[in-house]
């Protein structure tokens, strides 16, 4: 198991939130947008701004939902790399006269 210094864990949760608050910005302007657009215009057809919102305030929610599952991926990944890069150091070869042998019973 490796361990995470206090510096490396705070860098990785700011370039985290940096991740979320972009998607959330993202997401929150097509929501905005939507919304905006749902509540009709100067003129028109009210359903056709009803359902072009509608359906931006959907687009939004979906990228929020997307960049959330894709930060957790992120997260997953990223430790998933550091345990193989740690299984992967050099472990000093056992001592010949290791008594754990299968032949020493």
């Amino acid at each position: 198991m490796t361990a995470v210094g206090v510096l490396d864990g705070i860098k990785y949760g700011f370039v985290l939130l940096g991740y979320f608050v972009a998607v959330f910005v993202v997401g929150a302007v097509l929501i905005g947008i939507g919304g905006a657009v749902g509540a009709g215009g100067t003129g028109g057809n009210d359903v056709v701004f009803a359902v072009v919102g509608g359906l931006l305030a959907l687009v939004g929610g979906l990228v929020v939902l997307a960049g959330s599952f894709g930060v957790l991926y992120k997260i997953i990944a990223d430790g998933a790399r550091r345990g193989v890069e740690s299984a992967n150091e050099a472990v000093p070869d056992p001592s010949p006269d290791d008594t754990t042998s299968p032949d020493r019973q």
